[in-house]
């Protein structure tokens, strides 16, 4: 009887043992999972960095006419650089494989998307930006709502999107008329078909 308790003992030890092994298993796996997503973080960041300060000298040498073309050629341009780089340096990282690269490749790509939209409203000052700016202004007095409506007119709010547009290739100007281009009449299209998807109405 004491030698079946003995063994039960014994029996219940190794088990404990394999729990143990099988933990410990685990820890490593985690840790080198946790070690991938940082050198993902670090690489992304690297990568989007370097995107910011070239944009920021080739803005300062000379403003592209065409903003957002020359945004997205930058970026893709240093996401090549760090991928290549991540390739010769990125092994302690975790960022060496195909798995860890494509990890990277997203991650900058999303951060891109996002500055590209920011950039935009920064660069046009939306016009929710513009009356921001206009209420600021006037500190704790406030704007009187004559002069507001009247300095909120068509040539600060509507025009410079106007312009936005034909530099942007999205519509040209045809005997006083307006006309949207091909690409803009598919990006319409594409807004047009996502807020019917929403449920949406068609207004602004």
């Amino acid at each position: 009887m004491g030698g079946f308790r003995l063994g039960a003992v014994f029996q219940k030890d190794n088990r404990l043992d394999n729990c143990y092994k099988e933990t410990g298993a685990f820890g490593a796996e985690f840790r080198q999972t946790a070690e991938g997503f940082m050198g993902v973080l670090v690489f992304g960041l690297g990568i989007v960095g370097a995107g910011f300060l070239v944009q920021l000298v080739v803005w300062r040498v000379r403003t592209p006419r065409r903003h957002t073309r020359a945004i997205v050629v930058i970026f893709f341009l240093a996401l090549a650089a760090g991928l290549v780089l991540a390739r010769t340096v990125g092994q302690g990282l975790g960022v060496i494989g195909i798995v860890g690269l494509a990890h990277v490749s997203l991650f900058v790509l999303s951060f891109l998307a996002a500055w590209i939209i920011s950039y935009s409203a920064l660069e046009a000052q939306s016009p929710t930006l513009v009356m921001m700016e206009k209420i600021a202004g006037a500190g704790e007095k406030g704007v009187d709502e004559e002069e507001f409506y009247r300095d909120m007119g068509d040539e600060l709010l509507v025009l410079p999107r106007l312009d936005d547009l034909v530099r942007d290739r999205l519509a040209v100007l045809q005997g006083g008329l307006y006309v949207l281009t091909p690409k803009g009449r598919a990006l319409a299209g594409l807004m047009a078909a996502w807020r019917r998807l929403l449920g949406a109405g068609q207004g602004g």
